[in-house]
């Protein structure tokens, strides 16, 4: 006897189903892909604008929220040499929050370049950054002495200085001049740098009079202050 050819059958309603669910889950996924971002914020900069990191991230056409990895654009602003650290938040609404942390300068010096806590420079325009000025030279021997002590003065007081002048005396290697944003004008030295902890109260003293404080003798842990005629 010959065998009989068996058909099978096709179940086509299945596989339509498959496909529809594919396709569906497909144009979920495009749809996604192809959300922007739509908005960006930026916390924790203080010497860096917005848009300096904001450029640098990447994000700056605010492109496809789910195409961008946190780690790619932790990476991209890393980059900037200012940056110490960072981290990259994704919030609802295709909102990304990217939180910095700067490295500390303390101020700039006479080539335009950027002194940083840690004692070393950059030589980059970051614009202008509300930070004080070293006006001149200062021997390599006194130089690094003064940034180890200038960094251990509180940031805001660092804050109140607008320009640093090296001017030694003939009894004094180790002294300084610092304009003050105030108007006023202070003598300190590398032993008594941490004087200037104590401006505010100094300045309190004044009532208003704007002249020359004298915070550098050796001999007295305090300061003296000489009126502008």
């Amino acid at each position: 006897m010959s065998k009989k050819k068996v058909r099978r059958k096709i179940k086509v309603i299945p596989m339509i189903i498959t496909l529809l669910i594919i396709s569906f889950l497909l144009f979920i996924l495009f749809y996604l892909l192809s959300l922007p971002t739509r908005n960006i914020f930026i916390v924790g900069n203080d010497l860096l604008s917005d848009q300096v990191i904001i450029d640098q991230s990447g994000l700056s056409n605010y492109p496809s929220f789910y195409l961008h990895t946190r780690m790619g654009i932790s990476k991209r602003i890393k980059k900037i040499d200012l940056i110490e650290n960072v981290k990259v938040r994704r919030k609802f609404f295709n909102v990304f929050e990217i939180e910095v942390i700067e490295k500390e300068i303390l101020f700039k010096d006479s080539s335009n370049n950027y002194i940083l806590k840690d004692g070393t420079s950059l030589n980059h325009n970051y614009g202008n950054l509300d930070i004080p000025i070293l006006l001149n030279y200062v021997s390599d021997i006194v130089f690094p002495r003064f940034i180890e002590n200038y960094a251990k003065i509180e940031r805001d007081v660092r804050s109140r200085i607008s320009e640093i002048k090296y001017d030694p005396s003939e009894y004094d290697q180790n002294r300084f001049l610092l304009a003050m944003n105030d108007g006023n004008y202070v003598y300190i030295n590398l032993a008594s740098l941490e004087l200037l902890k104590h401006y505010d109260n100094i300045y309190a003293s004044l009532e208003g009079n704007k002249g020359i404080i004298y915070c550098d003798s050796s001999y007295s842990e305090t300061c003296s202050f000489q009126k502008f005629p």
